[in-house]
C-alpha cells in the first residue's frame, strides 16, 4: 500500500528522541516476556488472549515490515518472519497452531531488528517526515501490545510486571455536581498541525452539540455496588436486548474479579484478593454493564464527541465552544507524573479524586489515565478518512460493532494517548481496564 498522507501533514522528529522512545518501549516488552516462565508463555485459546511469544515476534515484525523494509535498510542476515507474525495473513484463531520459534530465538530476532532501526532513521539529526511517522506508529503499537500483555496477566491471575511503580497520589476536593458544557460547533478529530495522530482520527471536522452536563469523574466502585445490591444484574428492564442476552449467557451477577465475603466486597488484582476500594473507579466492566448502570441511575454514556470536547477545550474556549483545542486535558505539555495515572506509575487504578493537576479546563478529573472510558459512539470513519500504512488497524473495525473508548488507563503509555485518540473493542469485553463516566439525560 502507498503512503496516504501528503508530506505537508507529517512532522519530522529528532532521531535521538525516536530511538529513546523505541528503546524504552523495547525494554518493557522484553521485561514482560522475560517475566513469564515457560508454562506462562502458553495461554488458553481465547479471543481476548494472544500467545506472548507471538506478540514478541509480531512487534519485531512491525518494525521490520513498516520501517526497515520501506527504507531499504533491512540486514540480509535477519530471517523473513511474515509467515508467523504478519497479522494480515495469520488469523487470530490460528495463532495457537503455529510452530513458533523458541523464546531465545525470538529475543535475538527482536534485538536484531532494534539494532537495525537507527540506520533506517537516517544519518541526519532529524528523520524524514514519513520515516518519523512509521517509527512512531510502530512504537505506539508496541506500547499498546504491552498494555495487552499486562491485561493478560490480570486475566490469568499472574503476577504483575516488576516495573509497576508504587506512586500514591493524594486525593483532592472534587465537585459533586455535573459540569455544564455549552453547546455549539467544535472541531472533532486531528488536524495536520498535531504532533502525531493515527488514521481513524483524520480529519478534524465540525461537530455540533447541544449543551450537555457530564460528571466530573468516573463512576466509582462504591456507586456501582449500589447497582449490584439493588439487583441490577437481575432486572431485565435495565439492560439492552443484547446486553441481557450476554448477562444470561454468562450468568453475570457482578463485575468480573469481584466477590462478596462476610467482610464485604473484594476485588482480585493480579491473582490476589483485596478489599474493594469504594473510591476507585469501577474497572473491568463491559459496555453492556456500563449501559445497564446508566439506565438504573437515569444517566447515559457520553458520545465520543462530547467526551473530546470536555477533555480538550482550552481556557480560551470556555465562553464559546469554537476555539483552540488542547492536546491533553491539562494542556499541550507532555505528561508528567503528577497530572495523570499513566505509565504504570502506581499499582492500579487510584481514587477518582486524585490528580487534580490534570483537570481539564472545565474541571473534569482524570479524563486521561486510570481507566479507559466507554462512550455511546461506535468506531466510524471521519470525513476525509484514508487508511495509513497499517491500513488493517482500524478500517476493518468500522462495522458498527465496536464502541469507542477514550482516555487511556493506568497501564497506557503516556506517549501513546491524547485527546483525539480513539481506542475501540467489542461490546462484551470486560477484561480490559475499562470504566466510564456519565452524562445527564
Amino acid at each position: 500500500m502507498t503512503f496516504t498522507r501528503p508530506p505537508s501533514t507529517l512532522n519530522p522528529m529528532a532521531v535521538e528522541s525516536l530511538l529513546l522512545a523505541m528503546k524504552d518501549s523495547n525494554r518493557r516488552t522484553v521485561d514482560l516476556i522475560n517475566g513469564l516462565d515457560e508454562r506462562e508463555l502458553i495461554v488458553p485459546r481465547k479471543r481476548n488472549l494472544s500467545p506472548p511469544l507471538w506478540v514478541l515476534g509480531h512487534i519485531a515484525w512491525l518494525y521490520d515490515n513498516y520501517l526497515l523494509q520501506r527504507s531499504n535498510s533491512r540486514p540480509s542476515n535477519i530471517p523473513e518472519m511474515g509467515e508467523f507474525f504478519d497479522d494480515r495473513q495469520v488469523r487470530h484463531p490460528d495463532l495457537w497452531g503455529l510452530d513458533l520459534p523458541k523464546r531465545e530465538f525470538l529475543l535475538n530476532f527482536f534485538e536484531q531488528i532494534a539494532d537495525a532501526v537507527p540506520a533506517a532513521l537516517g544519518a541526519g539529526r532529524f528523520a524524514s517526515p514519513e520515516t518519523t511517522f512509521l517509527c512512531r506508529m510502530c512504537i505506539q503499537r508496541e506500547d499498546m501490545w504491552g498494555e495487552s500483555l499486562i491485561t493478560q496477566l490480570q486475566t490469568l491471575g499472574l503476577s504483575p510486571p516488576k516495573f509497576i511503580g508504587n506512586y500514591k497520589p493524594k486525593p483532592a476536593p472534587l465537585p459533586t455536581a455535573d459540569i455544564n458544557i455549552p453547546g455549539g460547533v467544535h472541531s472533532l478529530g486531528a488536524v495536520p498541525e498535531d504532533p502525531f495522530y493515527l488514521d481513524n482520527e483524520k480529519w478534524g471536522h465540525g461537530y455540533e452539540v447541544e449543551p450537555f452536563s457530564i460528571s466530573p469523574a468516573a463512576v466509582t466502585n462504591g456507586e456501582f455496588i449500589a447497582f449490584v445490591e439493588d439487583k441490577g444484574y437481575d432486572r431485565e428492564e435495565l439492560w439492552s436486548e443484547a446486553g441481557w442476552s450476554w448477562r444470561c449467557h454468562f450468568q453475570a451477577s457482578n463485575p468480573i474479579y469481584w466477590r462478596r465475603t462476610a467482610d464485604g466486597w473484594q476485588q482480585k488484582r493480579f491473582g490476589h484478593w483485596r478489599a474493594l476500594n469504594i473510591y476507585e473507579p469501577i474497572c473491568h466492566v463491559n459496555w453492556f454493564e456500563a449501559d445497564a448502570w446508566c439506565r438504573w441511575a437515569g444517566r447515559r454514556l457520553p458520545w465520543e464527541g462530547e467526551w473530546e470536547i470536555a477533555a480538550s477545550l482550552s481556557p480560551h474556549s470556555r465562553e464559546r465552544i469554537r476555539g483552540p483545542k488542547m492536546r491533553y486535558p491539562w494542556g499541550d505539555d507532555p505528561h508528567e507524573e503528577h497530572v495523570a495515572n499513566l505509565d504504570c506509575i502506581g499499582a492500579g487504578p487510584c481514587a477518582v479524586s486524585a490528580f487534580s493537576a490534570g483537570d481539564s479546563a472545565y474541571g473534569l478529573r482524570q479524563m486521561m489515565g486510570n481507566v479507559w472510558e466507554w462512550t455511546q459512539s461506535v468506531l466510524s470513519d471521519y470525513p476525509g478518512f484514508t487508511p495509513d500504512a497499517m491500513e488493517h488497524w482500524s478500517r476493518p473495525f468500522m462495522d458498527g460493532a465496536h464502541p469507542v473508548l477514550r482516555g487511556g488507563s493506568w497501564v497506557t503509555r503516556s506517549r501513546s494517548v491524547w485527546n483525539t485518540f480513539r481506542h475501540f473493542c467489542f461490546l462484551d469485553r470486560r477484561d480490559l481496564f475499562t470504566g466510564f463516566r456519565t452524562c445527564a439525560l
